[in-house]
């Protein structure tokens, strides 16, 4: 039974486990996280949504983080930013959509399971306070079918007013396996909150296996 599971055996190795996984937090999140923190977010093309003339959500501001690669029949997140700058209060919805272009329609853009978004296309981010921002992310969907993206259009609703805003990516997205993969370990394995679980796995593997051929 013991073998099932690679847990040290003496004491000494114990121990040494329980230094191990301090030690990999600590060299994780004074020097690891911001590394890799930094690597994460060159994962991304910044889209900043500026208002036009006659703007009817003039104060309303807009910052999208758009993944740079996708793999075919799979997803990234979209995380979003709206900042009311405004003086007063005001619920705020935003639909995101893609030209009609051949290479625009193997995309979709479905809803992050929070409340009230429910609906795709749709980020409701609910009443923004004035002087106050809001995060919120949306789940960006392929295709089979070999894409590249280089324009977003945001329809933004503030209260009563609608405002629709076409905003170019710093940059373009399209298919890339290796990109993809890259960014999908960052997110889900790399980072919080799934690290704090990944360093005592290593940490346990690493001190059973040292274990194992010292004994030899």
């Amino acid at each position: 039974m013991k073998d099932l599971f690679p847990f040290p055996e003496k004491s000494e190795a114990k121990l040494a486990l329980i230094v191990v996984i301090l030690l990999g937090y600590l060299l994780y999140y004074f020097i690891g996280f911001s590394i890799l923190l930094k690597i994460f977010r060159g994962q991304f093309n910044s889209v900043l949504v500026t208002s036009d003339a006659g703007s009817l959500c003039p104060e309303v501001y807009v910052t999208a983080q758009v993944p740079k690669w996708l793999f075919q029949n799979g997803s990234q997140w979209v995380y979003v930013n709206v900042n009311n700058k405004s003086s007063q209060s005001m619920d705020i919805d935003l639909l995101i959509s893609f030209p009609t272009s051949k290479d625009f329609q193997n995309v979709f853009a479905l809803p992050s399971f929070y409340k009230d978004n429910v609906v795709e296309n749709k980020l409701a981010f609910g009443t923004v306070d004035a002087g106050s921002s809001k995060d919120g992310r949306i789940l960006l969907v392929t295709s089979d079918q070999n894409i590249y993206l280089d324009e977003i259009v945001f329809s933004l609703y503030c209260g009563q007013y609608s405002d629709s805003r076409i905003s170019s990516v710093a940059g373009s997205v399209e298919i890339s396996p290796g990109g993809a993969l890259v960014h999908s370990i960052l997110e889900n394995i790399l980072l919080p909150p799934w690290a704090n679980g990944v360093i005592p796995f290593i940490a346990l593997f690493s001190v059973y296996f040292v274990e194992k051929i010292i004994s030899r």
